[in-house]
């Protein structure tokens, strides 16, 4: 990884500074400003005065004309509002009647958003390191492009969600992150992370000024294959009873600020699941002709609304059905959204039998349907379907095995259909319900994923019969649950390569090492890693700076932009 080291500069001459501080920074702001004004043509004004047409717009428009003058080439009135939004206000005013004429009102077009977009882009090109996958996003306030155009200083938090957002754009393949020297006190400025670097695997937060573990938990269960975390020169690292809370954030954590804080291996074995993942399960090849050949034939009924009800002689007056929602299931983003006026569950809820939702016993057992007469009622309530098991049949899953008290067999089926049709009892609402009232809500139709077991058992001259069916339906949720592909076995630990600098390829000669303090090894090690400068420059820099580690961050930072390509691994 390649971290900065710290600001640079000291503590003195603070109180001299502040004027001056404080007008660099009224000069970006106004610069932001400037940036951010979008100019303005007014013609047919002639008949009254300059002033007199700024305050009538500022009073009929609710809308400021900005550094107003009067073009003598063209008889216009050339000036400036200060946000697109003013100009979007005022286009609509066009041809409003001022002193008896309507005025013409024409915005020239705005490129500071397409600069602002630019300059970004630019500076994520400059940052980003393709070989290494590193974002380096360190001192971002002090970036002088970024000055220059005046987007430092007003909001980092926006500042940073615009980048997030373009780097996503961009598609860029980043592993590592290094947000250090960033004065962050907390995590919010940069909360967009996560989501835009979910599999990140090394972040440097140095020099930064986090005092608590606790800002960690808003990142909890969201950077799951973090491997490798820096928080060098953060008050937070001086409470040596914050590492278990830091590490319960982030489950697959091995490094922290270059301890190993776990280990690798045992993690390795804990995270890898020791069976091959399959979509298909059959106890022997029997059961598996008699499911396949079971659900072929059901969905093939069930999916026909006018042979729905034929299933109905697999049912017996003691068997059972039910159906639960399961609306809180992990969806996919492109499900079907809830609003205030509709709902893709609408049909199913009244009848839903979640236990989890349903608590008194006596609507427990009204839920639960038994006999042809019960399931056929609740079969008319649930809308056509489409079920594309012989065209996609990877988006399904089967499990069938034998249920020995019954002498008959579990058959389990996962997958995904599309709604096709309301249920001929639908009637839309027509207004007046209650807003939510589930009865109430207009019902639209969705692609669901869904979960159904059947437990069937022989009948009479071989037939089969359906002695429970339970159907799970939840929101689309995909099929890589079970189309994932083997995890790879845990490799055996190799015994470490003595001079071998972990995370590079580099591998200080024997006759370096012996030549070397403890202390001396440990630094050279830690700047190699760090600086990704290789053997002969680390040295350098290592007895340049008195083999001080404050010291030669200080020296790499200074010099970085000197130093030769050679100077840096291969």
């Amino acid at each position: 990884m390649s971290y900065r080291g710290r600001g640079r500069g000291g503590y003195g001459n603070q109180g001299n500074r502040t004027n001056e501080t404080e007008m660099n920074h009224q000069q970006k702001v106004n610069n932001f400003a400037d940036q951010s004004r979008v100019a303005v043509e007014i013609r047919n004004w002639n008949n009254g005065t300059l002033n007199g047409l700024v305050n009538f717009i500022s009073r009929t428009c609710k809308v400021a004309l900005l550094d107003a003058t009067v073009n003598h080439a063209t008889g216009a009135v050339d000036a400036y509002v200060k946000f697109q939004k003013d100009a979007d206000t005022l286009k609509q005013y066009n041809g409003l009647q001022f002193s008896g004429q309507g005025l013409v009102i024409s915005v020239n077009t705005n490129t500071s958003t397409t600069n602002t977009i630019g300059v970004l882009k630019e500076f994520i090109a400059r940052k980003y390191n393709p070989a290494m996958k590193l974002l380096d996003l360190s001192l971002i306030q002090q970036d002088a492009e970024l000055v220059r155009f005046g987007l430092i200083l007003l909001n980092l938090s926006k500042m940073f969600s615009a980048i997030m957002k373009l780097a996503s754009q961009l598609n860029l393949d980043v592993e590592t992150v290094n947000l250090a020297n960033n004065n962050l006190t907390d995590l919010a400025t940069i909360a967009s992370l996560p989501a835009t670097f979910p599999g990140l695997v090394n972040l440097s937060l140095a020099d930064n000024k986090l005092s608590k573990p606790r800002v960690f938990e808003t990142w909890k269960k969201k950077l799951n294959s973090l491997r490798e975390l820096v928080l060098t020169n953060n008050a937070v690292v001086n409470d040596v009873t914050a590492i278990p809370d830091i590490l319960k954030c982030f489950p697959r954590l091995v490094v922290l600020n270059g301890v190993t804080v776990r280990d690798e291996a045992k993690l390795t074995q804990t995270f890898t699941f020791p069976i091959t993942t399959s979509p298909m399960f059959f106890e022997n090849p029997s059961i598996q002709e008699l499911a396949s050949g079971f659900i072929a034939n059901y969905i093939k009924l069930w999916d026909d609304p006018t042979s729905r009800d034929q299933l109905l002689s697999l049912y017996t007056p003691e068997s059972q059905f039910s159906l639960q929602v399961d609306s809180s299931h992990p969806h996919m983003a492109n499900d079907t959204a809830y609003n205030y006026n509709e709902s893709p569950w609408s049909h199913y809820l009244v009848n839903s039998r979640n236990l989890t939702k349903l608590s008194n016993g006596r609507t427990r057992l009204a839920k639960l349907c038994k006999g042809q007469e019960q399931i056929q009622k609740q079969f008319a309530t649930i809308p056509a379907t489409k079920h594309l098991i012989l065209e996609s049949p990877a988006d399904y899953a089967m499990e069938s095995w034998q249920f020995p008290q019954l002498g008959g067999l579990f058959v389990v089926l996962h997958g995904s259909f599309e709604e096709t049709a309301h249920p001929k009892a639908y009637k839309p609402p027509q207004g007046g319900g209650r807003r939510y009232n589930n009865n109430a809500l207009k019902a639209v139709l969705s692609k669901k994923s869904f979960d159904r077991t059947f437990v069937v058992v022989p009948g009479p001259n071989g037939s089969m019969i359906i002695a429970s069916d339970m159907l799970l339906l939840r929101p689309f949720g995909g099929s890589k649950a079970w189309n994932k592909t083997a995890a790879p076995v845990a490799s055996i630990p190799v015994a470490p390569v003595e001079g071998a600098v972990p995370g590079t390829n580099v591998v200080i000669p024997a006759e370096i090492l012996s030549s070397l303090q403890p202390a001396q090894r440990d630094l050279l090690m830690k700047v190699i890693a760090e600086t990704r400068l290789n053997l002969e420059y680390s040295g350098m820099l290592c007895q340049g700076s008195n083999w001080d580690y404050q010291t030669c961050i200080v020296n790499f930072n200074s010099s970085k932009a000197t130093l030769p390509r050679e100077a840096y691994q291969a």
